[in-house]
């Protein structure tokens, strides 16, 4: 019985990977650090973090700024020539 469908998905019957082997110690972390902080400290640990930020302390607003609107996406900068590669062709010739 083949494990994939042509399509790419699973066959049935078929059981897959392993999934992740360290979903288990993540989801245990997790679970611990929710047991010991409250969602009262959480809030002022974020009051904290805005006060010092608005005094001038720049790591601690980057900090609350990140956790609002998200991480500035970094630039990258390539020197040299490139090649881009047509993914589609590319399989299609693999095939």
């Amino acid at each position: 019985m083949p494990e994939r469908l042509p399509n790419g998905c699973f066959a049935p019957g078929c059981k897959g990977g392993p999934g992740n082997p360290h979903a288990e110690s993540v989801m245990a972390f997790r679970k611990a650090i929710n047991e010991a902080v409250s969602v009262d400290e959480v809030k002022a640990l974020i009051r904290a973090l805005l006060a010092k930020g608005l005094t001038g302390d720049a790591k601690a607003g980057q900090v609350v700024l990140e956790r609002v609107a998200g991480k500035v996406i970094q630039e990258i900068s390539i020197s040299g020539p490139v090649k881009l590669y047509d993914i589609g062709k590319d399989v299609e010739e693999a095939v």
